[in-house]
């Protein structure tokens, strides 16, 4: 913005890639970062969001729609796979995370002990890695679901798009520990159904709103019960699954990285 004002360039894209109502403990400091906030949005020819919900406090705090822009984290539409229905494993859920995150962990292994009595075709995929990995596997063994779920550990990116579509389902779960979760959008949720994966997502994330308006998943609160219910959903109802299923590549079609690109470029250089 101030290169911009002396004349050393001609655009200035502000990018929120997230944001948060209380980023800081210290009110200090959260009242600098709501101050550079605003000069930046304001002081910015166009806003990109992440979320639509960052879009909507934008336009709260009285940025004008013509420079206030959504651009979600979403895949190229064409660099995912989407593999035919008789090539998917409708019963293993993929569960793409840092392995850090305790209390989600253990509600999901919970679920998954629960549903493997009824579902012995039941597996869990989790691609990450993190400094609670060795912990997790040791959950694992001891709660004697080791048959049940299979560690990939941290996959580049071209590999990740290649394994999602082998599942039938995408976990995307986040939890309030975090104020900027609120206006996050969750770039693993953009790509299982990019992959053709119906998603079930916690309604904490702002991408949660896109999943329940396109019929892509299941949106629920972050517990186990309703964790619980919604797999059983899919895995009793195939029907309902491969609904799902096609709604999931729908929207990924509706919100390609090209296509939002294009758009938001032409927007910004047009004459």
């Amino acid at each position: 913005i101030f290169l911009k004002k002396l004349g050393r360039c001609q655009k200035v894209i502000f990018y929120s890639v997230d944001y948060a109502d209380e980023r800081f403990e210290n009110p200090i400091l959260n009242f600098i970062y709501h101050f550079l906030d605003r000069v930046s949005i304001f002081g910015a020819d166009f806003v990109w969001n992440v979320s639509t919900r960052i879009v909507k406090k934008r336009k709260k705090l009285g940025l004008k729609d013509e420079k206030n822009f959504f651009v979600p984290n979403v895949p190229r539409f064409k660099e995912a796979e989407r593999l035919p229905e008789s090539k998917v494993d409708r019963f293993n859920m993929m569960m793409v995370s840092g392995l850090t995150h305790t209390p989600i962990f253990s509600m999901v292994l919970a679920s998954l002990r629960k549903l493997s009595k009824k579902y012995p075709k039941i597996k869990l995929t989790i691609i990450g890695g993190g400094l609670g990995e060795r912990d997790l596997k040791r959950k694992v063994g001891q709660m004697n679901l080791s048959k049940y779920v299979e560690f990939l550990g941290q996959l580049d990116h071209r590999t990740l798009l290649q394994t999602l579509p082998k599942g039938g389902i995408g976990l995307a779960l986040y939890t309030k520990d975090f104020p900027w979760t609120y206006y996050g959008d969750s770039m693993k949720a953009r790509e299982y159904l990019a992959s053709g994966l119906p998603v079930i997502i916690s309604n904490v994330v702002s991408t949660a709103e896109d999943v329940r308006e396109g019929g892509a998943g299941i949106v629920i609160r972050p517990t186990e019960k309703e964790l619980t219910l919604a797999i059983k959903r899919f895995f009793d109802h195939k029907d309902f699954w491969t609904k799902r299923r096609k709604n999931a590549i729908s929207v990924a079609k509706k919100f390609d990285l090209d296509q939002i690109l294009d758009r938001v470029f032409k927007k910004a250089f047009a004459g």
